[in-house]
């Protein structure tokens, strides 16, 4: 790969990771009262993908949105003043880690229900069909989870019979919230291989490996152009802290520590810093720029106002 490619790649990563670490660190303090789904474990995924956007495509998320809202180049600034509930952040202070949106950066936004955002984003690969957008695309993150709801299915085959640009990207860590996927799901089952029931060409690769997922998309969303057709992503990867919150829950018994500690082995970061270390230097000076940019905009972010009360009844769609 060339050298911006990997100290692009390896930034995202890095400033996912970093965020929320910071989250972690300061949310005992109480300042930062919504809940956070953290993607720790996760990065690679947003950070492959994304690279190998264009601008212009459009992308959305889901409960789980930090990462993919970071990968994209959204504003970082707001994302934190949004946590803190500021009316000067992403979402005006109202919806929290789980409402990220950036219009600037085509990040046309996250929610909580599950696989909720599936069928916006299936509407926005058919509105720039209408408008005959010849180099765009959409792409929708979801988890395992949502693949048990009938909006995952209905808008795959809607995609498929409409021919829509769209990559669906499944993140598969397992479980939905304390539910391994092995108790809810046929076994074997392989999540990827039920969009070629659509007819949606689809592939099962590693979660961890931003450079190989980087690569992959590439190809992916030249042959989504080129074709006008879907495609879909199963990618395996872990979260390493507990579904919601900043802890680990190892407590309550629903996961296996053993496991726990051999996917912390395949860590995302830990694997670019190690197939690249002749970048070490560039990497230390890219984390250090990362945390300090982040330890000013966590305090700017204390010092903001709150939304004023009259904003409850702004930016309202249904009453």
């Amino acid at each position: 790969m060339k050298n911006k490619d990997i100290l692009n790649l390896y930034y995202k990563v890095q400033l996912i990771r970093s965020m929320e670490e910071k989250i972690i660190e300061l949310y005992e303090e109480q300042e930062i009262r919504c809940p956070v789904h953290l993607s720790i474990g996760q990065e690679a995924i947003a950070a492959g993908i994304s690279q190998a956007l264009n601008p212009n495509d459009i992308a959305m998320s889901n409960h789980r949105s930090h990462s993919h809202y970071l990968a994209k180049g959204c504003n970082i600034k707001k994302m934190i003043f949004e946590l803190y509930g500021k009316k000067e952040g992403c979402s005006g202070g109202k919806g929290g880690s789980m409402h990220l949106i950036d219009l600037n950066k085509n990040f046309y936004g996250s929610t909580p229900i599950v696989a909720s955002t599936i069928p916006i984003a299936a509407g926005l690969a058919f509105a720039e069909k209408i408008t005959r957008s010849r180099n765009t695309i959409v792409v929708i993150y979801f988890g395992d989870g949502a693949y048990e709801s009938g909006n995952f299915h209905e808008v795959l085959n809607f995609s498929s019979l409409h021919s829509l640009k769209i990559l669906f990207v499944c993140e598969n860590n397992s479980y939905s919230v304390y539910s391994p996927l092995k108790y809810r799901q046929p076994k074997n089952l392989i999540i990827s291989d039920v969009a070629k029931s659509h007819g949606i060409k689809s592939c099962l690769i590693d979660g961890n490996k931003a450079d190989s997922i980087f690569q992959k998309t590439l190809d992916i969303r030249r042959e989504i152009i080129q074709s006008n057709k879907p495609y879909f992503i199963e990618l395996r990867t872990y979260r390493y802290f507990e579904h919601c919150g900043v802890n680990n829950d190892d407590s309550l018994n629903y996961r296996n520590p053993k496991v726990t500690e051999q996917w912390k082995k395949k860590c995302p970061l830990k694997y670019l810093k190690k197939k690249y270390s002749i970048h070490k230097l560039e990497f230390d000076k890219i984390e250090l720029s990362i945390n300090k940019k982040l330890e000013k905009y966590f305090l700017l972010a204390k010092l903001k106002s709150f939304p004023k009360k009259k904003d409850l009844s702004s930016n309202i769609y249904a009453k």
